[in-house]
């Protein structure tokens, strides 16, 4: 199952999943975090997830920072980015826009590594903004691939597609 989750800055705007979706849409004016705009999983959709960026506005030659929000069902847990199987780590494949560049790895804060991930997680991963990036509005296109398990059994590796947006303005 494909999930879509779109977002401006820290602020969750709608999640959507091909059978099956909770969530409320929310305002940009809402300055509330993403993880408190994630919907609850449940036992047909055990993990959930959302994009941000730090700011809504980045001047070239600026860097940001991505944040992807995980809450996983109790019960449930899914694997670390390193995880060497033979269930599926967690991954992410990251678009980023002409004129920007990913600055380091996605990285697992605020939380242990552990062999098992559970509960809510925070993953983060550094862009650059070019000194020749263009100006405006701008889109960042992610998908989170993992594997969900629970004691008795794992299902199938599963994607959740994630965007999120902001402007690049003029440095001053």
């Amino acid at each position: 199952m494909i999930c879509r989750v779109v977002s401006i800055g820290l602020v969750l705007l709608s999640a959507s999943c091909a059978h099956h979706s909770n969530a409320r849409p929310t305002s940009p004016r809402e300055n509330i975090g993403l993880l408190e705009n994630l919907p609850r999983p449940t036992t047909t959709r055990p993990v959930v997830a959302a994009i941000g960026i730090d700011s809504l506005q980045l001047s070239p030659g600026e860097s940001g920072t991505l944040h992807v929000v995980v809450r996983i069902a109790d019960g449930w847990h899914i694997y670390p980015l390193d995880h060497p199987g033979p269930e599926v780590p967690t991954q992410f494949s990251t678009e980023l826009p002409e004129g920007f560049s990913p600055d380091g790895e996605w990285i697992l804060a605020d939380a242990a590594d552990d062999s098992e991930y559970s509960g809510d997680l925070r993953f983060k991963r550094s862009i650059r903004v070019s000194a020749s990036a263009s100006l405006g509005q701008r889109l960042i296109s992610s998908r989170m691939k993992y594997q969900a398990c629970d004691i008795a059994s794992c299902r199938p590796p599963e994607t959740i597609e994630l965007q999120t947006s902001f402007v690049v303005v003029e440095s001053n």
